[in-house]
């Protein structure tokens, strides 16, 4: 069983036997307020100089990828993110898609849509009919919708946000390429033209960090192709 509790907006997982001895359920509640990218300061979750490198991408409009494994925080740093940039750009328009509804926008104009799984690459696609400044994105999970949200970032769209599994900085644009496969070619001969910072969250024992900031240059994107094409990873 996978869905939504109405009016909390909570996300219910299930699963029954004979696949589990006993059914178990994983419930996982919004948060009630935004967690801003200050108290990740404040909390020791990030460093200043981190801060500091995180608002300027910010600032200047910049697309930011957040990574990291399953609970590691990615949605709620994304929300952190928002908050940034309404805070600098009250007045931009949001798109919003997502599969679960989990991130948070307090901007004055904005769409959020809550759509099945299948239905998000023609979500993505409806984005330019509603004249938006940002394009956001829950998570993505394959090729073919990664594709066309980073056409849509292409189409004068600047200053957006996605979230995706992955280990650490290179391995999520490793991940990147390897799910646009042949796809890339026909998007931009440098995917630094479209991802320019990835920011790693990693679950340790002292809770929830910013692992790494990874900013994606022509040099990091030409030597993890060349990787590719030897067959080094």
């Amino acid at each position: 069983l996978e869905g939504i509790i109405p009016k909390y907006n909570a996300r219910i997982t299930g699963i029954m036997p004979p696949v589990t001895i006993q059914p178990v359920v994983s419930i996982r509640k919004p948060p009630k307020q935004i967690y801003t990218l200050e108290n990740y300061v404040e909390a020791g979750q990030m460093t200043q100089e981190q801060y500091d490198m995180v608002v300027d991408y910010i600032t200047k409009r910049k697309n930011l990828f957040i990574s990291g494994s399953t609970g590691s925080g990615k949605t709620t740093f994304t929300n952190a993110c928002i908050h940034k940039m309404v805070e600098l750009t009250p007045d931009d328009n949001f798109y919003i898609v997502e599969d679960t509804p989990e991130i948070i926008c307090d901007a004055k104009w904005q769409h959020s849509l809550w759509i099945k799984t299948e239905d998000a690459e023609k979500a993505v696609k409806e984005s330019l009919r509603f004249f938006p400044d940002r394009i956001i994105f829950g998570e993505v999970r394959d090729g073919g919708l990664l594709a066309e949200l980073l056409k849509s970032w292409l189409t004068g769209h600047s200053g957006n946000i996605t979230t995706i599994h992955a280990n650490d900085g290179a391995s999520t644009l490793l991940r990147i390429k390897s799910m646009l496969g042949d796809k890339a070619k026909d998007i931009s001969d440098n995917l630094s033209d479209l991802i320019h910072l990835i920011v790693h969250l990693k679950r340790t024992d002292k809770g929830i960090r910013v692992d790494e900031l990874y900013p994606v240059t022509e040099e990091t994107d030409s030597f993890l192709a060349g990787l590719i094409q030897n067959n080094l990873v």
